[in-house]
């Protein structure tokens, strides 16, 4: 970019940005009476350390860093023509783009997903916040424009501000120099593999479940945790709470378990061809330094995703053929010990005990080393990966799941 225009390109906290906009707005009016051309727009960003003046870390005793997003803004001219649909807009960033479509029926050519900002229709390269794709509803052609020019593809309304040199330099730099307080959470950027590992430990600890599940999923638990650990959870009541149920399993994002799975899932996301919007999505989000709260849901996806295409699910049903040499122990009633050799926990969920205090249950599979099936429903929690030797119980009852003899066992303790 030439050195003239870097003198009016301005850092502003995407925080401020909207006032920014709709004074921006209120010059144009004043642009259309003096027959002046000018466009403002979002050239970049980048993410830069802020201390907190005000709140201070209850641990270090430090004030608060937050890592925040700010908008690059310059000033720039327009143009117009017709028939084109819009598919997605396009974020760019230093590892590929991210694609949010709204023709989900859309494959977007893969030439876009590595793309640089370029404007295919006015043929300029600038560093733009982001992109948008086209088709050409006759033709099929797709067409990459920035934010300008989009306007003359849609039918919408200019999106061009125009004003003064003076008055939008004052407006800038006003918005660039306005204090910085109130920071919202979901105005914060975080470390992405610190998210990967928090995903991967509550899945340890509570195995996957769908965002269909609501307040129970994967996605809405490790948010949970998350918010507790880094201050975002309110009022202090549920971050209490929530920090009791963290200690209760021993969880810890920093686990050896953890980093393996993130480990794992990464390498094997590296190897994969982007043979849908969806690879690729996850692919440039995961290879990030940053993301933003609205990311953690795809972060999270990429586990299950792993999980399933490298065939653990038939390892699973490899395990239930084996299961079937399984046989009942015991008579109900009858007190039993089980050499263990291996747990694993199938479900878990949370119940509240008082309207307020909430309490964790876990169902266990238990294999004896002798091959048989055994469960367990507790709220106690147990490491798989270093599981109790010998577990004594009382029968509680014979019942076969998936043509597997199992033997239900009750008030248990481990030996």
């Amino acid at each position: 970019m030439e050195e003239k225009k870097n003198e009016n390109i301005y850092a502003i906290w995407e925080c401020h940005m909207d006032e920014l906009r709709k004074k921006v707005k209120t010059i144009q009016k004043k642009c259309e009476k003096y027959g002046c051309d000018f466009t403002f727009e979002e050239v970049g960003e980048e993410i830069r350390e802020v201390t907190d003046r005000e709140l201070v870390d209850p641990n270090t005793g430090k004030p608060v860093v937050h890592h925040l997003k700010f908008i690059l803004v310059h000033a720039e001219g327009t143009a117009v023509i017709n028939g084109w649909e819009f598919v997605a807009s396009v974020e760019h960033t230093e590892n590929g783009n991210i694609f949010r479509k709204a023709m989900t029926d859309v494959e977007i050519p893969q030439r876009y997903r590595c793309s640089d900002p370029y404007c295919e229709h006015c043929n300029s390269h600038r560093m733009r916040k982001g992109t948008f794709i086209v088709r050409n509803v006759e033709s099929g052609e797709f067409k990459q424009v920035g934010h300008n020019c989009l306007n003359d593809y849609t039918h919408g309304m200019s999106a061009s501000f125009a004003s003064f040199n003076a008055s939008l330099k004052s407006v800038f730099e006003e918005a660039q120099n306005q204090p910085i307080s109130g920071v919202s959470w979901f105005a914060k950027s975080f470390g992405t593999r610190e998210v990967l590992c928090y995903s991967a430990e509550t899945i340890r600890h509570f195995g996957y479940s769908k965002s269909e599940n609501g307040y129970d999923s994967t996605k809405e638990r490790m948010r949970r945790f998350f918010d507790c650990q880094h201050g975002g959870l309110f009022p202090s009541k549920l971050n209490d709470e929530v920090r009791e149920q963290m200690e209760s399993v021993g969880f810890n994002h920093e686990s050896d378990g953890a980093n393996k799975m993130v480990d794992d899932a990464l390498a094997w996301l590296n190897e994969q061809e982007e043979k849908n919007d969806y690879i690729h999505n996850l692919k440039v989000a995961c290879s990030l330094d940053y993301t933003a709260y609205n990311k953690f849901g795809l972060l999270v996806s990429l586990f299950p995703t792993y999980t399933r295409e490298m065939g653990l699910y038939e390892k699973r049903a490899k395990e239930t053929e084996q299961g079937k040499s399984s046989d009942y122990v015991g008579n109900v009633g009858d007190k039993v010990d089980v050499d263990v050799d291996s747990i694993k926990c199938v479900t878990s969920w949370e119940s509240s005990y008082d309207g307020y205090h909430t309490s964790v249950t876990y169902i266990w599979k238990i294999i004896g080393k002798d091959g048989n099936v055994f469960t367990w429903k507790t709220s106690k929690w147990m490491d798989e990966e270093n599981p109790p030797r010998l577990i004594k119980g009382t029968v509680k009852e014979h019942k076969e799941f998936r043509e597997i003899k199992q033997t239900e066992l009750t008030r248990c303790r481990i030996a």
